[in-house]
């Protein structure tokens, strides 16, 4: 593997890491850490083993779930920052795909 290759590898692995804390930091903070109708707890985001995997569609399920509740509890700043954390997620899901295409 090309040494650029590896950069671009560690970089998205870098970035898909800290998504991935904001988005556990985030559901902590209002209170969603403990929620297995949210998150199941059997199910983790980041998969390791022989391939890494990041589960983009759990992710965003669980982003989806809590901004409809907050909207749906008047809670609009709480709700755009899930539904922001989920265009970034999506942002970062499309430059992996672009990537994987090439």
């Amino acid at each position: 593997m090309k040494e650029a290759n590896m950069n671009e590898i560690c970089s998205l692995w870098n970035r898909i890491e800290k998504i991935d804390q904001e988005i556990a930091e985030f559901l902590y903070q209002h209170g969603y850490a403990d929620r297995p109708d949210i998150l199941d707890p059997e199910k983790g985001l980041i998969k390791a083993g022989i391939l890494l995997t990041y589960d983009f569609n759990a992710a965003r399920d669980v982003l989806q779930k809590v901004g409809i509740e907050q909207a749906e509890k008047g809670r609009q700043e709480i709700s755009m920052s899930a539904v922001t954390l989920l265009h970034r997620l999506g942002d970062l899901g499309e430059e992996i795909s672009g990537q994987n295409k090439q």
